[in-house]
């Protein structure tokens, strides 16, 4: 599973300026430092398409970047529990019963 989700993060990164928007400013404590890799990736992914600078400037806040691959991948992740869930009997945690925050939902999640 990791390996897949690995390869949909991937794909997230590809499709990154066509992701919906995650305006919504949820409590998350990562700072830049913590989330640089995600940027690193990025530009591995961007590298090959040959995108121009204008589009590199609009991504260049990890923060910004790391919340629009998290929000965008719960559905994936929701997925992957269920997956779990029916392959090996673990019950999922049973505060992902009630909405939650996408931060605190990624978090049980992974």
């Amino acid at each position: 599973l990791r390996l897949i989700y690995t390869a949909h993060v991937t794909q997230l990164l590809f499709t990154l300026n066509q992701l919906e928007s995650s305006e919504e400013d949820f409590d998350w404590s990562c700072g830049e430092t913590d989330s640089q890799c995600i940027l690193d990736m990025l530009h591995i992914v961007q590298e090959p398409q040959g995108y121009r600078e204008e589009h590199k400037a609009a991504l260049e806040d990890p923060v910004l970047v790391w919340k629009k691959v998290m929000v965008n991948s719960l559905v994936f992740l929701r997925s992957c529990a269920l997956f779990y869930q029916f392959l090996s009997g673990v019950q999922a945690p049973p505060e992902l019963n009630s909405i939650l925050p996408p931060f605190q939902e990624f978090q049980l999640l992974c």
